[in-house]
């Protein structure tokens, strides 16, 4: 019994971390901490409104946001993080999410160390499932977390589909892309798998024909899992504001500045925290590995030395974020491939996560092969505790620290550095209770509305149509429409109207800090907006944070201020008289 225990008490760590987050959520339920950005603000919101107005399937419906954006526009069905909202309420599927992620990525390590390691995987057992383990607590993009978490379940088959030639890979190649995202993974994963086709070619002197079919097979795989986003690109003629964003771009000396601070911070949507232990031990470890090599008189054992390759895969990755922004490049590009002009490079960072704890991996093996096992624990130990108690960045994806953090500055009154004072609970940001009651006393029926003083997915969320709302991928034409609708605003202020001209991603009714927090700096304030384009969009509900000064100006007449216990809003309702 203790020699299995020591044999695997790795999955014995993992084991009581999943019941560690399952017992913290039955406790504390949705008054957990969950990061707004691109989670509460938008993701979440999308999913719970597919299953509000039964949209996941459909071909032809409308999300009642931003005046109506097509089905089309938004997640597949076929997406395997999708299926956790269609069957649990959307807390949960988050949640849910959140730990099978860490699960994921831990049975992919296991199975790409099976494959590279052979018989000696026993060795490296516990550091292979602990560095699994690490990859998947890395706070990358939440809602792409299986997409991140499945890159070395795939890595694993496409070594296997190259060593040992098995054809039935094909068939797991096949259904991959249901963990995957095609916009986000895999148009790099097939760009670089057809580039290792080309450099296996010249070296080895004959093609490895099985990788290129395993770009064929991958491409099929995200064509039919993903059909949709062809579709829209291929059939409707409806142009995204996606094609028309302004990019910034920059010097070669700022596109080389850019690639070396993503090389040490990353980014904050493939956030890793890699920089204070796995970055100095990857590099020190690479350095040792390559002087020996050289004091052997075995220099050419580094260029087959594959944590070189990773760590030139890294490199080469980093560059292409920084020289994304490159205009010199992207012009090149443009004239020899012009569909390539305004394709996003950067992305390419998303596979650096995986990359860097692979890596990790690798080199802790190293050290246990020469006696520092004990070592190699403490180091991933540093890790994780890193991971418990220090952000990300400021659009943090690290929910564990900040729940972990708030939650000791709650009972112990420790301020840890992972701490956000201001940050409200899923339930406090969406306040379902309290928008019920509203939506009851004014009997609100599905009109169109607009928030002011807060993200418009809190309206969203409770089933209220929005004029307003966020998403990169809705019709350039309402895009201009909601222009018209802010011209006063923009009138005032000339930064919002070039931000919302560049981007307009958050089409937004600012004016107002939508920050969300307990307390509002002001309690009363003006709306500037087109109220006769507000009417022609179909608006009648202004829900506010604050009292609006010239609603009458404005023809809008207040039915009421709301608030609750529970909720750290007060919202008041305006309607608008014709």
């Amino acid at each position: 019994m203790n020699l299995k225990i020591r044999e695997n008490w790795g999955y014995i760590v993992i084991a009581l971390y999943v019941l560690s987050a399952a017992c913290y959520i039955f406790v504390f339920g949705e008054d957990t901490y969950i990061q707004v950005h691109d989670n509460l603000d938008s993701n979440i919101v999308w999913y719970k409104m597919l299953k509000d107005h039964h949209l996941f399937w459909t071909h032809d419906g409308t999300v009642p946001f931003l005046g109506g954006v097509s089905r089309n526009m938004m997640p597949s069905q076929m997406l395997s993080y999708t299926w956790l909202y269609m069957i649990f309420p959307a807390f949960y599927a988050f949640v849910i999410g959140d730990i099978l992620k860490v699960l994921l990525a831990v049975a992919g390590s296991v199975y790409l160390a099976r494959s590279v390691f052979g018989e000696q995987y026993s060795e490296y057992k516990n550091i292979v499932v602990l560095c699994g383990f690490i990859y998947g607590l890395m706070p990358v993009f939440p809602t792409s977390g299986f997409a991140f978490a499945s890159l070395p379940l795939l890595m694993g088959l496409l070594f296997n589909l190259y060593y040992e030639k098995k054809k039935c890979l094909f068939a797991a190649l096949l259904f991959y892309p249901v963990l995957s995202r095609m916009a986000t993974f895999g148009v790099f994963i097939c760009g670089f798998l057809l580039v290792f086709f080309m450099l296996d070619w010249v070296v080895e002197k004959k093609p490895a024909w099985r990788m290129l079919a395993a770009v064929a097979v991958l491409g099929t795989g995200y064509l039919l899992t993903e059909y949709r986003i062809f579709y829209y690109m291929l059939v409707s003629d409806e142009t995204s504001i996606k094609f028309g964003v302004a990019q910034n771009y920059w010097s070669l000396k700022q596109a080389l500045y850019t690639a070396a601070q993503v090389f040490v911070e990353s980014q904050y949507h493939s956030g890793s925290l890699h920089q204070y232990v796995i970055l100095p031990v990857c590099c020190i470890g690479l350095l040792v590995i390559n002087l020996y090599y050289i004091k052997s008189g075995n220099a050419m054992c580094s260029v087959k030395e594959r944590a070189n390759w990773i760590m030139l895969w890294i490199m080469i990755n980093c560059l292409l974020y920084g020289f994304n922004g490159y205009e010199p490049l992207k012009g090149l590009i443009g004239m020899i491939v012009p569909r390539l002009r305004n394709f996003s490079f950067a992305r390419a960072l998303w596979l650096n996560p995986f990359l860097w704890s692979f890596l990790f991996c690798i080199v802790l093996c190293r050290l246990a092969k020469k006696g520092w096992k004990k070592l190699s624990y403490v180091l991933i130990g540093l890790q994780i505790l890193i991971f418990m108690i220090y952000p990300s960045g400021y659009a943090s994806y690290n929910h564990l620290a900040m729940n972990f953090c708030n939650r000791v500055d709650q009972y112990i009154g420790v301020s840890l550095p992972g701490k956000d004072s201001m940050a409200l609970t899923y339930r406090e940001f969406y306040s379902e209770k309290l928008f019920d009651t509203i939506k009851d006393e004014i009997g609100y029926a599905g009109e169109a509305s607009i928030a002011y003083g807060m993200h418009p997915a809190v309206l969203n969320y409770n089933t209220i149509t929005t004029l307003d709302g966020y998403s990169s991928v809705y019709p350039q034409s309402y895009k201009q429409q909601f222009k018209e609708l802010m011209e006063p605003e923009f009138a005032l202020n000339e930064k919002e109207r070039d931000s919302f001209d560049r981007s307009g991603s958050r089409a937004y009714v600012n004016g107002v800090s939508y920050a969300p927090v307990a307390d509002l700096d002001v309690s009363e304030a003006d709306i500037h907006i087109d109220s006769d384009k507000f009417s022609q969009l179909g608006g009648k509900y202004i829900f506010s944070r604050v009292k609006i000064s010239n609603a009458d100006e404005m023809s809008f007449r207040l039915l009421g201020a709301w608030s609750g216990n529970d909720s750290p809003y007060t919202i008041y309702v305006y309607e608008k008289q014709n």
